[in-house]
């Protein structure tokens, strides 16, 4: 689990939380209502394929997101809508 600050479009609002973070990863699924609060919204939707071969598609957001992995701090800005 990692820090993560996750803001607004407008970077008017932010929330801290905990989040699985894969860091070589393009996104990150971050539950709806963090996103919803943050009134982030989806702007397409992907295929992803899961380790077991099913084909899942998803809703795709782009917010700002600061990581911290012990003292190490990193951006990001492509999340999953689940």
């Amino acid at each position: 689990m990692a820090k993560v600050t996750l803001h607004s479009p407008d970077m008017a609002r932010s929330e801290q939380t905990e989040l699985l973070v894969d860091t070589e990863s393009t996104y990150t699924q971050v539950p709806n209502v963090v996103l919803e609060r943050l009134s982030v919204q989806a702007m397409t939707a992907r295929k992803f394929k899961t380790i077991d071969g099913r084909l899942l598609e998803r809703k795709v957001g782009h917010e700002k997101m600061d990581v911290c992995i012990g003292d190490s701090w990193s951006s990001s800005f492509s999340v999953i809508m689940p």
